[in-house]
Order: structure tokens, then C-alpha cells, then sequence
């Protein structure tokens, strides 16, 4: 497990949510991040539980909606514990998705 995530913007973007793997305590419910572009605090939030995995239920979606515009440049997710999942289907990463509107 990381505490990080993170992926690279070619173009201008309204990234609107983001969304990770997140490996959840019993009552846990939220957890804190930070959001960075090219290396500089952009946003502090809090992720939210989301859906689960029906066969490991401490797995689950960790989502935020952000709510930001950004330039090209690497984009990265800090949480406040080392809990997201990296495996190979992340490129040995931790597990992130991003949406959002080009602009």
C-alpha cells in the first residue's frame, strides 16, 4: 500500500472528482488528502467512502468531488495514511481515477 497517487495532465482540464482504491478501517468513513500540481498544494479535502468490493469489504472507492482547473503538468494525491492500493494494474502506483472536462 502508498499513500500517493498520481497521473500526468497533457492538456487544460476542469478536473471535476477523483477517485481512488482505498483499503478502509471499520469505522472509518472519510480521510483526508492533499491535491498537488507540479509539486505545489492546490487543495486539501476529505475522500469519502464510496463503493465496495463484494468480497473484500475493507476495499473500497475513496471519492472527492474537486472541482478545479488545472495546466498540463503531473497531478498527485497525498493521503493522510498509506492505505491505497498499488498493484500492477496501477504500474506499481497507487490506484487512481480522474475525471474531468478538458478546456
Amino acid at each position: 500500500m502508498t499513500d500517493h497517487a498520481g497521473f500526468r495532465l497533457e492538456e487544460r482540464t476542469r478536473l471535476t472528482a477523483i477517485e481512488l482504491w482505498y483499503h478502509w478501517g471499520p469505522r472509518e468513513s472519510a480521510v483526508n488528502y492533499n491535491l498537488y500540481h507540479d509539486g505545489r498544494l492546490i487543495k486539501r479535502g476529505r475522500l469519502m467512502r464510496a463503493d465496495c468490493d463484494p468480497y473484500q469489504e475493507a476495499w473500497c472507492a475513496a471519492r472527492d468531488n474537486v472541482g478545479v482547473s488545472l495546466i498540463p503538468g503531473q497531478v498527485e494525491v497525498q493521503t493522510e495514511h498509506g492505505k491505497l492500493c498499488q498493484n500492477d494494474g496501477s504500474g506499481g502506483e497507487g490506484f487512481i481515477h480522474a475525471y474531468g472536462l478538458a478546456h
